[in-house]
């Protein structure tokens, strides 16, 4: 995943904000999830997106940035999506080897019983999407993501799919 600039970041949230997205924001245990609620038309070709623009500042690295989920998404699962690339980008770490499927247990163990079975099937559906998104998107423009990204993503799906079968 590539890390984005202090502008970039700044251009995105502004673009939402003269949009009117809205903020919705989750306390999740010990997690306070804030994010944007962003039009699935934004994204056609990934059902179910989700959006993680960070950047790390290198003096402090401290991460910050903006996340944001597709409004397909059903509200109640929304706070689980935004969760998700938080741990992953701002706890766990952009350059660490498997946090994808870290941050998706992680993010597992937050999700009440009531909406688990919910939320894992949309997710492993999700991943599957985002594999073949990812390979569609390299082949288009090899800059844009990386074969790591999809390593990371596949843990994701088979932890899933274990998941499933416990």
């Amino acid at each position: 995943m590539k890390e984005f600039s202090p502008q970039q970041v700044e251009q995105t949230r502004l673009f939402f904000e003269n949009r009117g997205f809205p903020i919705e924001k989750a306390q999740l245990g010990n997690l306070e999830v804030s994010y944007w609620v962003i039009p699935q038309i934004m994204n056609s070709d990934l059902l179910d997106f989700a959006l993680r623009m960070t950047t790390t500042n290198t003096e402090t690295k401290e991460v910050s940035g903006i996340f944001g989920v597709s409004d397909s998404i059903p509200a109640e699962l929304r706070p689980y999506w935004a969760a998700h690339e938080i741990i992953e980008f701002t706890e766990i770490g952009i350059n660490t080897n498997g946090r994808c499927s870290l941050a998706e247990q992680k993010t597992l163990s937050l999700v009440p019983d009531s909406l688990r079975e919910q939320y894992v099937n949309r997710r492993t559906i999700f991943f599957t999407n985002l594999i073949d998104f990812f390979k569609k998107e390299i082949e288009k423009n090899p800059e844009s993501y990386s074969k790591d990204d999809i390593r990371e993503t596949e843990a994701s799906l088979r932890y899933l799919n274990q998941t499933i079968k416990i």
